[in-house]
């Protein structure tokens, strides 16, 4: 299943009204943490619950307060951060509520979406909200989306934080691989659990995937399966080093999305998946055809070759008149001219 906003904006929608206890009324109670509270953006923490009271603390999104019973006004007694203070009610999401779950991941989709007043996505506090209900929601209904979007939230922050990097760090500091590695910046990823790798060949930084991983093997009947599993092998593309003209990594990739359509076959993204088993079975047939490394096969070449335009016709077949049938197209024409798609070490560029 394609990962859309609607299913979690009608979450959101759901809990603005005030009905997310009846959708999950039955959601975790946390007995051991009934006194407790994530925080949903930074807040501070006032001496007393008037409006202009001294701040004694401030706490980030995603933190846990104590909630210590008085309210007054919309406001709360908590402890945070070692200072007891009052915050407003609507910042936080009280874990003995009923629906706590459903509340929390609505806020962290929230944080995800441009604001009306036209505030800018935060990536970051989603993916601490995220990480805070992967720890305490372990067995919600909604498991496996907060682990799939706290994948997602972290794909968006990988982009971020080279652009950051790269602003921060000087021109000859930006010529060695372990500026990168040591960025400070990158601790602010590592207070929620996720780590950051760069990849000297891209110029960017990736993450390993162990939450879409999680999803794959956790939670395989979720309707986020397949969108984890996809995702995961889009990052084991991204990582290791060139090909060099050998045929046995972009065959072990082929592989892996040969099983992707086995094991999803009615899945959305099943037509991407073949589009690039064509693109592998391209890469190998170019290989094959080419090598001045010892691979040259004219057999395997020519098994290659029909096996692309076998892919080719099955999308076409089985998605008509979409872009992957155009995509397909592109392939086949491209087959027929003689264009190829890879050329590193394979003495054909």
């Amino acid at each position: 299943m394609k990962c859309g906003p609607l299913g979690l904006l009608l979450l959101v929608v759901a809990v603005a009204l005030g009905v997310a206890s009846d959708l999950s009324s039955d959601g975790p109670k946390n007995p051991d943490r009934a006194d407790q509270a994530v925080v949903l953006w930074e807040m501070r923490v006032t001496e007393t619950a008037a409006l202009r009271a001294k701040v004694v603390a401030t706490v980030d999104c995603g933190e846990m307060v104590t909630v210590l019973g008085p309210r007054e006004e919309r406001k709360a007694r908590v402890k945070a951060n070692g200072a007891t203070g009052w915050v407003h009610l609507e910042g936080l999401v009280e874990l003995s509520a009923p629906g706590a779950d459903a509340r929390l991941l609505a806020a962290a989709h929230e944080k995800e979406m441009p604001s009306h007043w036209s505030r800018e996505p935060e990536h970051l506090a989603a993916l601490a909200l995220y990480s805070r209900h992967m720890e305490i929601f372990p067995d919600s209904e909604y498991a496996a989306l907060a682990l799939y979007r706290f994948g997602q939230a972290a794909d968006r922050l990988a982009v971020e934080a080279i652009r950051e990097a790269e602003q921060q760090l000087t021109q000859e500091q930006r010529a060695y691989d372990r500026a990168y590695t040591d960025w400070q910046g990158l601790e602010k990823y590592a207070k929620w659990g996720l780590t950051f790798d760069y990849s000297h060949l891209g110029g960017y930084y990736f993450h390993g995937g162990a939450v879409y991983r999680k999803v794959a093997e956790r939670h395989g009947d979720s309707e986020w399966a397949d969108n984890a599993a996809f995702r995961l092998l889009e990052l084991v593309g991204e990582q290791g080093g060139g090909w060099e003209g050998h045929p046995q990594e972009p065959l072990k990739k082929l592989d892996l999305w040969a099983e992707f359509v086995r094991k999803y076959p009615r899945s959305e993204l099943k037509p991407e998946a073949l589009l690039e088993m064509v693109y592998l079975n391209r890469v190998l047939h170019e290989i094959h055809s080419h090598s001045t490394a010892g691979f040259a096969d004219p057999g395997k070449a020519e098994r290659r070759l029909e096996a692309a335009r076998t892919l080719c016709d099955t999308v076409r077949r089985e998605f008509p008149s979409t872009i992957f049938a155009a995509r397909a197209e592109r392939h086949l024409a491209e087959l027929a001219e003689g264009r190829h798609v890879y050329f590193f070490g394979a003495g054909i560029g």
